[in-house]
Order: structure tokens, then sequence, then C-alpha cells
């Protein structure tokens, strides 16, 4: 009975160890990063988080003053540095970041684990702080009747400026439908004996008339003043005026 054959199977396991012993290490990756997109509140970018795939620094070993060289953002604003865990490297702003801005944070190719594993590539996410949304609309009439100009005082999500909106703010008439009433019983008479309360009656008729057909902008101005007991002043809330009455 010969022997070749166990001797054989030995030698081809020997082949396939070095292989095995000297495998490459796997690679550090970034399981997940953010806030990313555009976020919905301001308050969701007081930290920036960035969560590796294994530890980066050792537990109870964490220096009281965190550096991160290899965390960049882009527009560049001050602040710390702290983990959470292991993995999880916390940026904290020190100020609160500006609205409606475009932030790019990149994690650079050197970033390595406690381990020595490199990232090998950059890793980049972005994310943009509250764009100007409107909350309200709102509106009454200057001195509370119906022949005083229009007020519209708006409410926004940040604060704001009369003059930074004008621009994209506007009011035009929109027309629609209206059954005008008919003439009262005793029209005739009316007209005959009454004939300028009949002829003002018929004016009114006439106006509401146009006024269901009207089209075209109503010009505004930003308004000094307003009913602060309805509306309160604050940053977010500013008011504008009809120059003529709609």
């Amino acid at each position: 009975m010969t022997r070749r054959g166990p001797s054989f199977v030995s030698l081809a396991v020997l082949c396939l160890l070095p292989a095995a012993l000297f495998a490459q290490s796997p690679a550090l990756t970034i399981e997940s990063a953010g806030p990313t997109g555009e976020i919905a509140k301001r308050e969701q970018a007081k930290e920036i988080r960035v969560v590796f795939s294994e530890p980066m620094v050792e537990l109870g070993k964490i220096p009281a003053k965190i550096e991160a060289p290899y965390f960049s953002m882009t527009p560049a604003r001050a602040g710390a540095f702290r983990w959470a865990g292991t993995r999880t490297l916390i940026f904290t702003p020190a100020a609160p970041l500006p609205w409606n801005t475009e932030f790019h944070v990149t994690v650079a190719a050197g970033a390595a684990s406690l381990a020595g594993h490199p990232l090998g590539k950059p890793y980049a996410f972005s994310f943009k702080t509250p764009s100007v949304r409107l909350l309200r609309a709102s509106w009454y009439r200057k001195s509370g009747k119906f022949d005083s100009p229009v007020v519209l005082v708006l409410a926004f999500n940040q604060p704001v400026t009369a003059a930074s909106v004008a621009k994209d703010v506007s009011l035009a008439f929109a027309p629609h439908d209206w059954a005008p009433p008919s003439p009262p019983a005793g029209a005739d008479l009316w007209k005959s004996a009454d004939p300028a309360g009949f002829a003002a009656w018929e004016a009114k008729v006439a106006r509401a008339r146009e006024a269901a057909a009207a089209k075209g902008n109503v010009a505004i101005t930003p308004a000094s003043t307003w009913n602060r007991k309805w509306f309160p002043k604050n940053a977010e809330t500013v008011a504008f005026q009809t120059e003529t009455i709609p």
C-alpha cells in the first residue's frame, strides 16, 4: 500500500497556508455619517457624526482634547470633537450653523483605526441647513372695515426681513365665479320712487361683478407696524400692506 496520497495532501495544505496567513487585512470603512441632505430643523446639525466600522481609540484611554486631522468641513466652523464609544466621532460646532447653507464634510483617506487599518479613500457627505420656508400667511383689513387697505402678515421658519423676502412676495387678484343677486321684489316701484337709491344698488352689484372678474397684481409695500396683539413682533414675522384698497 502506497503512502504517496497522504504526503501529497499534506504538501497541498502547506502550499495554501501562506496565502491565508498573509491575506490582506480588511480595510477600515465608514458605516454611517450625518446629517445628510436638507435638514428640517437647525438643531439637527448640533452634532456631525461619523461612525467607523472598527475602534478608532482605546476605551479608557481617550484624551481630554480630541484631535481628528482627517476630518474637514467646508465652510469651516470652529468646534470640538468627542468620541461616543470607540467608533463614533462627533463634531460639535462652537456656534449654531447659519441658516440656508450647504456644508461638505470629508474624512480623509489617511484615517486609520486603532488596529492600523486605513480608510484607503476619502469619504464625503453633505447637508444643508433649512432653507427659508413660509409657515403661515394671515391677513386683515387695516381698519377692520372693507374700505381699508389689506395687511398681510407672513410667518417664516427663520429670521427674515421684509427687504429680504419682498422680491418673492406678490399679491394678485384671482377671478372667480359669482352669481349676481336678482333685483328685489318691487324693483320697478323702487326705481321710480327712489331712482338714486336704485342706481346705487345697481352700481354696487356692478362693482361686485368687477371684483369677481378682477385680474392682475396688487401693489404692496412693507408695513412698519401691524396688529401686535394678533401677531406678536418677532424676527420670523414680517408684514406688508396694499397700496390701494382691494
